[in-house]
Formats: structure tokens, sequence, C-alpha cells
């Protein structure tokens, strides 16, 4: 028969795969006395061996043992915990994996470092800005480094916001930890502009602007969206000129200009028509005033055609230069505050250069009382001393309206009659559809006229007439008298 089980300690009798006395807790070995079958076991009471207190002492340790080492293992765990969180909290693992990541051009993981202090998205482009901007100023760089270290170390999130980019505690991370992120100032670039509607923005990022308010006479600023601290490529388009310029934007004050020069034209013939880079306009320089948009690094040249009848005069060409030294051409800045001037010589050196203007009546009033001066001195000339060759000069040659002057004129010198001028007033110029000019021209004469019956004596007579003269241009400068009609004609 089995022999039965007994506890050392207390004599219970135990279970046959018992670890542990369920009496007193005893952990059972391997001494324990077994007894044969038939002999008959009678256990030691326990109060024979252990003292009542004894076995309460034991008893109370033993349950204390059972609370105080789960706790204690609990303690340990959090404790560990602890340091563990700390240690993957540690801003120096954030800065760490900041320059690892800008040595490795890993723009992914830049993307998800990187954070503004307006909450705004940050993408690949701007990160690659950023990269272009460490490249291209590895002092920055290393500044930024040498910020954000001495912050992870001392914990502050607030003594390196002069930094380009700084540290700052941002919420809790497993609630109790501080959790620090890289930050950086969003910055806005701004681009300056005159042109109207242009479009300006930032390669490589969907945001754009448009100068709806811009004209040359007051220009636009255009605030552009938040992006980081990099090098961008800012761009400017319009109708009449595209721009672009690479732009490091490090600070508020980051902006582009893309104002387009416009230079004012100045012309003594103003109905010639203007020539940029040895390209016709189209345009007269009486329609434009000023010329462009240029950017501010252009160089264009300029002259003037002023052409009459198909035949033609040309003014020299003014050649811009961004070159000071070059003293034979005109810089842009002063081309653009003091404009440029385009001079035919053939009027500047005569004083008899007619040129009318269509658009200017009042330029053309002044011109034809000096032609007119001389047609009426003429013509008193041509009566009175047959000196027709002169006055025939105002008329086209051959024309029926040449013959017809020219014969009244030898018939007036034929009959011996005297003519003078005493006051002429030009009263309007109005300009035709093709090409002519009605002059309206009142007129005072005095005319001496011999008697039929007797050839020595005179009688002086006083008129006043009013006539429209047709004039035409028909070469540069030159004007011919193309036709006439007497309005009316008072005798005193």
């Amino acid at each position: 028969m089995k022999m039965a089980r007994h506890c050392t300690e207390c004599g219970h009798t135990l279970p046959d795969n018992a670890q542990f006395c369920t009496n007193c807790g005893k952990k059972i070995g391997e001494e324990i006395r077994q007894e044969s079958a038939s002999q008959e076991v009678i256990p030691q009471p326990p109060a024979s061996r252990i003292s009542p207190e004894r076995q309460e002492s034991r008893k109370t340790f033993r349950i204390k043992k059972r609370v105080y080492i789960p706790i204690l293992a609990a303690v340990i765990v959090l404790i560990t915990l602890f340091y563990v969180g700390k240690s993957l909290t540690n801003p120096e693992r954030t800065v760490d994996a900041f320059e690892k990541a800008v040595g490795d051009e890993d723009v992914a993981s830049l993307v998800k470092l990187i954070h503004t202090n307006e909450q705004s998205k940050v993408n690949e482009s701007q990160v690659k800005a950023m990269l272009a901007l460490f490249k291209k100023e590895p002092q920055v760089y290393t500044s930024v480094i040498h910020s954000l270290e001495i912050a992870a170390k001392e914990k502050d999130s607030q003594s390196v916001n002069s930094s380009l980019y700084y540290l700052k505690a941002k919420g809790k991370k497993f609630l109790i930890y501080d959790k620090y992120q890289i930050t950086t100032q969003a910055l806005h670039p701004k681009v300056k502009t005159n042109l109207q509607g242009m479009e300006v923005g930032i390669q490589g990022l969907k945001m754009s602007e448009k100068a709806s308010k811009a004209s040359s006479e007051s220009p636009q600023t255009v605030v552009l969206d938040a992006v980081i601290p990099g090098i961008y490529t800012v761009y400017g388009k319009s109708d009449h000129l595209n721009m672009a310029k690479q732009l490091s934007v490090r600070s508020a004050q980051a902006s582009a200009d893309f104002s387009g020069v416009y230079i004012p034209i100045h012309s003594n013939i103003m109905n010639a028509e203007l020539y940029v880079n040895n390209e016709a306009t189209g345009k007269k320089i009486s329609e434009i005033g000023e010329w462009g948009p240029f950017k501010k690094d252009d160089e264009p040249s300029f002259y003037a055609v002023y052409t009459v009848n198909g035949k033609s005069i040309q003014t020299d060409r003014v050649d811009i230069s961004n070159d000071d030294s070059d003293y034979d051409s005109v810089t842009l800045e002063s081309a653009e505050y003091d404009g440029i001037d385009l001079i035919f010589a053939e009027k500047e050196d005569s004083s008899e250069f007619y040129d009318l203007d269509p658009n200017d009546n009042q330029a053309n009033t002044e011109l034809l009382e000096t032609y007119f001066d001389g047609y009426f001195s003429d013509l008193a000339s041509a009566v009175n001393y047959g000196e027709a060759d002169e006055f025939g000069d105002y008329f086209e040659t051959g024309s029926a309206f040449y013959k017809e002057q020219t014969d009244a004129v030898k018939e007036f010198y034929d009959k011996g009659i005297e003519e003078s001028i005493n006051n002429y007033d030009i009263n309007r110029v109005s300009a035709g559809e093709d090409g002519t000019y009605t002059v309206n021209v009142s007129e005072n004469w005095s005319e001496t006229i011999p008697k039929e019956d007797d050839e020595f004596s005179y009688e002086d007579k006083d008129f006043s007439i009013e006539t429209n003269y047709k004039v035409k241009e028909v070469a540069p400068g030159e004007i011919k008298i193309v036709g006439g009609e007497l309005v009316k004609r008072t005798t005193d």
C-alpha cells in the first residue's frame, strides 16, 4: 500500500502532488516522511512543536509577503517605464532626428518633424527650400543646430526663438512628459508690382495671388501664403511681362519687386512711330507717352521714324545700358525718371519744318502761323514784283491749283496792282480723313489799283476775306497748299 505523505513542519496529511502544506504553507521537500500503509501514522500536534505566537507571526509574514512582493514588482516596473519614457521623450532625441534627416536629405521625415508657429502645413517643396538654404549658407545650418542642442540640454523651449528653427514644448506625451518639436516661424514673402492683374506665387507651391489693384502710378504689395525659412523661386506672370527671382526667405521682410519699368518717350515730332529693339511698335509717340514694362536688367534700344508719302526720316538710336561706364548710352534708372528724347535733326536744325498732328490742333495752329507768314509775304512779292517762283513753292508743282494761283498773281502784276497784307488770323484748323487739313483764315488786305483812264493815278482799296485753305504734308516737314475756297469777301 502506498504510504501517506505528511508535512515535516506540522504533520498535516498532504495530497499526493502537493508542493506546499495546505495547513502551514511549508514547502514540501524530499524529506517527507512516508509510512507503511499498514502502520498507523499519528501526526504530532502543531502546538506540541511550535508556539501559537510563532505560528501567528509566520502566518502574518507569509500574508505580507504575498502583498508586498507584487507591489514592489509594480514599483520597479513603473520606475523602469518612467525612465524609458523620459529617454524616449528626451528633446535631444528630437534634435538628433532632425540633424540626421537633414544630413540624409530625408524630406519625408523632415515634413513630419517640422512645425510652424501658425500651425500651417509644411510640405515637401518647403523642406527642399530649407535644405537649399542650408546647403547654400552652411553657417545658417550650423547656427540652427547649435541653438537646438543648447535648448535640448537646458530643456528650454523659449531660449532660442531668435533662431530660424527652435525647440518648443507642445503638449504632453504619456500624460506626464513634455513633448518637444522642431518649430519655425511661418513667413509670408511679399511681392510688389505695378502690373495690374499680375499673378504672383512660389514655384512648386500651389499658391498664388493676383495684383488686381496694381497700376503704373500705384504699385500693389501682395502678401503670399506662409512658408518655412528657405530659398524659393518667386514668379510673376502678366500679359506684358513675366518675371522670376530666387528669394532667400529668412525673415518677415523677405520681398521681391516685380514692378515693370516704364520709360517716358519725348520727341520733337509726336506723330512719329516708335521703334523698340529695331521693331516697329505700330504706335505714334503722341499715343503712348511712355513705353514698357521692362525688367530692371533689360537693355532696350529706341528710335523713331517719321514717314509721309513714302518718304521717311529717322532719329538717332538711344541705347539703354546698365553699365555706368558706357557714356554713349543711358541707364535704365535715369531713363525711367527722366525719359528719353528722340530728336529729329531735320526739324531741330530748320525753322521751316512743318509737321502736322491730327491730334494737336493747337500745335498745328502755331506751326501754320509761321507758314502763312511766309506765304502772304511771298504772295505780296509775287503780285508787286512779279517774283512768282518762291510763291509757287507753296503749291504742288504742276497741279491745277498751282496753275490757277500763279496765273492769278501774274495777271495782277501785269495790271500793275499792288497788294499788302495788313493782318490775318487763323481761326481754326481741322484734320480731314484724307490727310489734308482745312485752315480757316481771316485776312485784311490793302490794294492799290491803277485807274483805267489815268495810268498815273491809283485807287486804294481795303478789303477783308475769309478763306478755307486746304493744306497737306507731302513729305516730312514739307507742307503744300492743295486747294482753297473763298468763304466771304467784304470791301471797305
